[in-house]
């Protein structure tokens, strides 16, 4: 280290002068840019700083003949100082100085950014290929399975794209007509500090739906004289580009897995993810979740991969889309932890016997890669979300404050302080001890880990069937007061429930089958694919553990990205009985598995997300705090009635009045209606919206102010009157949306 800063120093003398010279430029810019002192033309001042480090720069290459990288690295070490300057200085000496201004600044530290990423890779030194290139195994050639490949996502982009904006959701209002245009908004006119676009934060949704900006530039003016028409244009610009988007990774998706578990389980899990209906519907809105089920995912099988290969492209990639993914959700942070876990249980189950000074080196490269990912994942979130050039708190908010992160993050500090203390300044490793005597009992913990799942799955199925011990649809009812309703213990089952009544049943089976037999193909190959796929698998309970602490049960929405891991079980499981077969019967059986998933995705359409497997029992619905499936085709029926214009409707799903023409409320407000002396021509209801809607109309007419004669809509749920129309979801006769006359029934009596 000391040679090559004296090599340095020696041979670079021009741009590290460069970087001092300008380092005080800068920081007499931002002294004298205060308030109260006189200010410089931000453009001379600009100008003169690209001219100083223009000629510095063609003096270093034409006359001491440097070589260009060796010249542009100096140049990022040297131009650190200025960043620094202005990303600090500007805000600590409450500069008035332009958002343009104030970014090119940040040009100097986004240059250190890249230079230190390059000086920690340079320290990793990639492992010898082990992965899954060539499959001795695979069903079809390279070519063939490319095809395939292209067809399946030709697919999803399709079916992802039809009919894009014949849907009402809810939630969706809020990202159209308000957080995608403040993003640009502020953006454009310079106020940083407001461009982070919620809570969430959602900035890839607003990177990616801004696309509709360009046609309505300003659609917040538009919210409530928006024509139907114009709403379905709108809706359509907004969702594509999350489609097209998704469409795109899937390859990759398919990429990283066929890297760590060979040909055919990546072309099955490709077919099981790409025709999920739940997946595709998610994909449909314009919400986080729409990207965070594959964003999420895919960097942990990068990061899966990364350990694995240690190769410098992948471990920028895990940063990228890890960085991606905290953009996206808050969520994500639960990657901070889980990663350290994945380090150490892959320490633990890893087939190879290590001397303990190899593990602990290991050990060390695994974590320093660790790092390397986060400065990554970082540096991609502060350079996407603008608010964090200004406003570096936006960096914690999104990530250690985040309120995924908030109850965790000092004990998590603690957590890899100690972890470092101990693999780097130790002389003796306790974390390396502690992996070696588990290494021993390493079939044991194959077994744990499989069997508790399977276990966890039956417990699940069967206590679904009985409606004993647990009652899964009162607990996923209000998922926020879950467990006040249930208790942790039922929260946690019913969170199972969700996700093994979300896939279809062929994967169901499969993942069960793999389970049973994936301890047996561990002990007896020591597979790498074993041993990944139940390390990714105990993210399930780590993240619904996580989701007990956070006082929420996981609904489907908020559980969406864990579909795509059981998925990839799936896709072992059907791989394993695959291999019993002959190869022409294999390659038939796998176009059969696409065809009937095909089939399926055709059949609940477009109700994606209503999906729920044939094993559900009957009464029940998954969904059941849906997103609006339905609202829609209901808003036509009533669009295409006689006089629509002058009709007045009542729903319980917002939805519906987004897309009706004549007048429409989701009020149970009685005392308002009577005020307003409203009255109704049609009535709508839908089963997701009966607890909810039951639960606060009779609070509402057991207020005071209430009028003697009020209208009780909970009525609705339990009339016997033939509805004027019923619309069934996914074809679950459970799960249904009814509209009423106001001439068949009376609601006040």
């Amino acid at each position: 280290m000391t040679s090559s800063l004296r090599h340095l120093f020696s041979h670079y003398r021009v741009p590290l002068f460069a970087g001092a010279l300008l380092f005080f430029i800068a920081l007499l810019f931002v002294i004298f840019s205060s308030p109260h002192a006189p200010t410089t033309s931000e453009k001379t001042i600009t100008i003169f700083y690209l001219l100083v480090l223009s000629v510095l720069f063609l003096l270093s290459f034409f006359l001491y003949h440097h070589k260009t990288t060796d010249l542009l690295t100096t140049y990022m070490l040297a131009l650190m100082p200025v960043g620094l300057v202005f990303a600090l200085g500007v805000p600590l000496f409450d500069a008035g100085i332009s958002a343009w201004t104030y970014a090119f600044g940040l040009f100097g530290l986004v240059l250190f950014f890249l230079w230190m990423i390059r000086f920690l890779l340079s320290h990793v030194t990639p492992a010898k290929q082990n992965t899954q290139r060539d499959d001795p195994h695979a069903l079809f050639s390279p070519r063939v399975s490319a095809l395939i490949v292209f067809s399946l996502t030709l697919l999803f982009l399709v079916l992802g794209l039809r009919h894009i904006g014949q849907q009402t959701l809810v939630d969706e209002p809020l990202w159209m007509f308000n957080r995608v245009e403040r993003y640009w908004q502020n953006f454009a006119e310079g106020d940083l500090r407001h461009t982070r676009p919620s809570d969430k934060p959602g900035v890839t949704i607003s990177l990616l739906s801004g696309y509709a900006l360009l046609s309505y530039p300003a659609p917040s003016t538009r919210k409530k004289t928006i024509s139907p028409a114009t709403r379905e244009d709108l809706l359509v610009k907004m969702r594509a580009p999350l489609v097209v988007f998704v469409a795109l990774l899937l390859p990759l998706f398919y990429h990283v897995t066929r890297r760590l578990f060979g040909t055919t389980v990546a072309l099955v899990s490709m077919s099981f993810i790409a025709l999920s209906p739940l997946l595709l519907g998610m994909t449909r809105m314009i919400n986080p979740d729409a990207l965070l089920w594959i964003l999420l995912p895919l960097t942990m099988l990068l990061f899966a991969l990364a350990l694995s290969t240690r190769a410098p492209r992948t471990i920028i990639a895990t940063g990228l889309f890890f960085g991606l993914a905290l953009l996206t959700k808050y969520v994500a942070n639960v990657l901070f932890v889980f990663f350290p876990i994945m380090i150490i249980l892959s320490a633990i189950l890893s087939p190879k016997n290590h001397t303990a000074h190899s593990q602990r080196h290991i050990l060390q490269t695994a974590f320093f890669i660790y790092v390397i990912i986060i400065i990554v994942a970082l540096g991609t979130y502060t350079i996407l979300l603008p608010s964090t050039w200004v406003h570096p708190v936006h960096i914690l908010k999104g990530t250690l404050w985040s309120q995924a992160f908030a109850p965790l993050w000092k004990p998590f500090l603690v957590f890899l302080l100690l972890i470092f203390v101990d693999l780097y300044l130790l002389r003796q490793s306790v974390l390396t001890r502690i992996i070696r005597f588990f290494s021993r009992y390493q079939h044991i913990i194959v077994m744990i880990i499989a069997y508790t799942l399977m276990a966890i799955i039956l417990f699940t199925f069967v206590s679904a069937q009985y409606g004993m011990p647990f009652d899964y649809q009162h607990a996923l009812q209000s998922p926020k007061s879950a467990l006040r309703n249930v208790g942790a213990l039922a929260t946690f089952f019913a969170d199972f429930y969700v996700l093994i009544f979300g896939i279809s049943s062929i994967a169901l089976f499969a993942s069960l089958f793999a389970l049973i037999t994936l301890p047996t193909h561990y002990r007896k190959k020591h597979h790498t694919q074993a041993h990944t796929i139940l390390i990714l698998l105990t993210f399930i309970p780590f993240y619904y553990i996580g989701a007990i602490f956070g006082d929420v049960a996981a609904t489907m929405r908020y559980q969406i990205a864990l579909y795509p891991l059981v998925l990839l079980l799936a896709a072992i499981g059907v791989t394993m009985i695959l291999r019993f077969l002959p190869r022409h019967l294999q390659q038939v059986t796998f176009f059969l598995l696409v065809c009937s998933l095909f089939a399926t995705t055709l059949f609940v359409a477009p109700f994606y997300q209503s999906y729920a497997n044939i094993l559900l029992p009957r009464g029940d619905i998954l969904n059941i705090k849906d997103m609006g499936d339905g609202s829609y085709q209901v808003a036509q029926y009533l669009n295409s009635l006689p006089n629509a214009h002058q009709n007045s409707v009542w729903a319980d799903k917002s939805g519906v009045c987004a897309s009706f023409v004549g007048s429409c409320t989701t009020t149970v407000d009685v005392t308002r209606i009577a005020r307003e002396k409203r009255h109704f021509d049609y009535y709508v209801i839908s089963r997701g919206r009966q607890n909810l809607t039951t639960y606060k109309a009779r609070n509402e007419r057991n207020k005071k102010t209430a009028p003697a004669n009020a209208l009780r809509f909970e009525k609705l749920y339990t009339t016997t009157t033939p509805p004027l129309l019923t619309i069934i979801l996914a074809h679950n006769p459970a799960n249904y949306i009814k509209i009423f006359s106001a001439q068949d029934i009376d609601l006040r009596e």
